[in-house]
């Protein structure tokens, strides 16, 4: 595996966790609030392309290639 396939891996998975906790906080607030709406946005792309570099930084650091 590549580090830039690691780095994607991880990336999506940072994601996906991120995501399922900022929607659960969502939906937490609106329970509480007794609101029968929320309002949740996710920019998945902007999320990966400010993510990737970083992680694939962490993982070129930990897996040099050889």
């Amino acid at each position: 595996m590549s580090n830039e396939q690691r780095a994607h891996d991880l990336t999506m998975l940072y994601i996906k966790t991120n995501a399922n906790i900022n929607f659960k906080s969502k939906l937490c607030t609106a329970l509480d609030s007794d609101n029968d709406k929320i309002n949740f946005q996710l920019d998945f792309y902007q999320d990966y392309i400010s993510m990737y570099p970083k992680i694939l930084e962490l993982v070129n650091r930990d897996f040099p290639k050889k």
